[in-house]
């Protein structure tokens, strides 16, 4: 599925999802408002990466390329825990790159059709799909604001689910989708070949801009689907609405791991 893209005063739209609104002044980034794919906690993180653009990915030499991943938590039931370019880990988190700020490296122009994306499995119970968002800025310019082009890949069957149409109030209940369901148990982990996804995620890019010309990839986890029909998306977990087939009702961390709520 493509990413959705409107704007208002640069409303980013990720899969549907209104993620920030970004206000740009004199060249400078600055939050106006969050909500959706990319949570309060994440705030922090796409704000620093924006404002390093100047003094990382704008600088780095020709042929240089970064992945960018979101901020984890601790109460987070998974994690892209390794990406790799070819046979060459380009994972970021360790010092001095931090996950927003990707580690630098060089590759060519082919460099999103050799990522493998490792989802890593930390809760308790199995995993039987998952969505993973491959995103690109519309632009290398940081004085334009952070826009991005990309597609969702899905992996597993994703259960039937009530979404709305077209962004109005109105929705409908679509059935189960996608191939048999994954099965990766507690601490196991999943590789998601990009090459496999490749020509989906340039017929999307180049609708903006040439793919081989790109050098920053938004790496970031849509939802994940556990085998007791709870699901996570980042700062978000869900169960399914017991009376209404197809929707779901928000829960607390605690719910999900199956914890007693502290004090």
């Amino acid at each position: 599925m493509s990413l959705a893209k409107e704007f208002s005063r640069k409303l980013i739209i990720v899969a549907g999802v209104a993620t920030m609104v970004i206000i740009v002044v004199a060249g400078i980034a600055a939050k106006d408002l969050w909500a959706g794919r990319l949570t309060p906690g994440s705030e922090t993180s796409v704000l620093s990466a924006i404002q390093d653009q100047d003094e990382s990915s704008v600088n780095d030499p020709p042929g240089t390329r970064r992945v960018r991943l979101d901020r984890y938590k601790n109460d987070d039931p998974a994690r892209v825990a390794l990406v790799m370019e070819g046979d060459t880990d380009v994972t970021p988190g360790d010092r001095p790159f931090k996950p927003w700020q990707g580690k630098p490296f060089v590759a060519g122009d082919d460099w999103v059709k050799n990522l493998k994306v490792v989802l890593k499995n930390l809760s308790n119970k199995k995993i039987v799909a998952a969505s993973i968002s491959v995103n690109f800025p519309e632009s290398d310019d940081p004085a334009v604001g952070l826009r991005f082009v990309g597609y969702d890949v899905t992996v597993g069957r994703t259960p039937a689910r009530y979404v709305r149409v077209g962004g109005s109030s109105q929705g409908e209940l679509r059935p189960a989708s996608g191939s048999a369901p994954l099965n990766i148990g507690t601490s196991q982990e999943l590789t998601v070949a990009l090459a496999d996804y490749y020509d989906k995620i340039k017929d999307s890019v180049e609708t903006v801009r040439p793919i081989s010309g790109t050098k920053t990839c938004w790496i970031l986890i849509g939802r994940v689907y556990f085998d007791d029909g709870t699901t996570w998306s980042p700062g978000e977990f869900q169960k399914p609405d017991p009376v209404s087939p197809g929707r779901y009702i928000k829960i607390t961390a605690d719910e999900f791991w199956g914890r007693t709520p502290r004090g």
